[in-house]
């Protein structure tokens, strides 16, 4: 599931394994406009089990995707990382 900020997907149910693999976790600091923002992203990985993702108010899309699919969408080095991780913690790889 690709989601433009992370977030749960609304609608879906995911089995985290065991309870919930963190896969990495970031302290970022931008300068915009002469203002200083601090944010963390947290990456974690789970299963899939049932139910539809729908974007909710903080996403443009959602949209599942095979890792050859992950081309076609527009994402950072960080993403494919994250998404690598995922795949390496849940088994996948």
């Amino acid at each position: 599931m690709l989601a433009k900020r992370p977030k749960k997907p609304r609608g879906a149910n995911c089995v985290k394994k065991p309870v919930l693999k963190l896969v990495r976790l970031r302290w970022l600091t931008h300068i915009i406009a002469g203002a200083r923002y601090h944010y963390t992203i947290i990456d974690f990985a789970a299963l899939w089990l049932e139910g539809e993702a729908r974007a909710g108010d903080d996403v443009s899309e959602v949209a599942w995707a095979l890792p050859h699919e992950l081309e076609a969408y527009e994402l950072t080095e960080a993403a494919h990382e994250a998404i690598a991780a995922a795949r390496i913690a849940l088994g996948l790889l």
